[in-house]
């Protein structure tokens, strides 16, 4: 029998945590803010963005969770994948202030995502939560996880929560924008759980990228810029 939550997810922290994340969200935002002064023209070849932004957000991810003296996620294809299946679903539902409009069926994690990504549904584990969100720009990883993974306090709790022990990030866009991240987290034994069969060997990858593996972003092969 398969188990799934629900997306939304009610989990608390303490002022301190986040205290502590928002602290560390100023420093990145710091940081991004003297690289923008170094260049005003930003160009975009998802080719050659560290091969993979969807496994360098996922090391963000863990990075932060390390410095609270929270275990690291494993960085889970199956979920990756269908973090990527969620938000080409919702591209094109990104509205004028960067929030995405657009709320899949759960039961398409199941009947669709997972299906169309090769999960083994007899893996099919616990979702325990879920961020989206968009940008009519690119954002590289550092940028992308201050704008749009850090969203309020109920995000930074999901970010840090100590029940989670999978995470898998999916990243879709075009060369003129928007561009979509989807972060789906799981709560289910590490390395036992959304199974890819063949090793994830027959998806084809069309456009965008998930994280758990080297494939390089496909389906902005243009190189495009924009001012900052």
């Amino acid at each position: 029998m398969y188990t799934h939550t629900t997306c939304k997810s009610n989990l608390e922290s303490g002022n301190y945590f986040v205290l502590f994340f928002e602290i560390m969200v100023q420093k990145f935002r710091s940081e991004l803010q003297q690289n923008k002064q170094e260049s005003r023209i930003t160009r975009i070849n998802w080719n050659i963005l560290s091969g993979n932004p969807a496994n360098d957000l996922v090391d963000i991810i863990n990075k932060n969770r390390t410095a609270k003296r929270i275990s690291q996620l494993s960085n889970s294809p199956g979920l990756g994948c269908m973090a990527l299946q969620y938000v080409e679903e919702c591209k094109g539902n990104c509205t004028t202030n960067n929030t995405v409009n657009c709320q899949p069926p759960e039961d398409d994690f199941t009947e669709v995502f997972a299906p169309n990504c090769g999960v083994e549904l007899p893996t099919f584990g616990t979702i325990s939560g879920l961020i989206v969100g968009c940008q009519h720009k690119y954002l590289e990883p550092s940028e992308a996880f201050s704008h749009v993974l850090v969203q309020d306090k109920k995000t930074l709790s999901l970010l840090g929560n100590k029940t989670h022990t999978e995470v898998g990030v999916g990243l879709i866009g075009t060369h003129k924008g928007p561009y979509f991240w989807c972060v789906l987290f799981s709560s289910s034994q590490k390395n036992t759980t959304f199974v890819l069969e063949d090793l994830g060997k027959g998806i084809k990858q069309k456009k965008g990228c998930y994280s758990g593996n080297s494939i390089p972003c496909s389906g902005g092969q243009k190189t495009t810029s924009h001012d900052e």
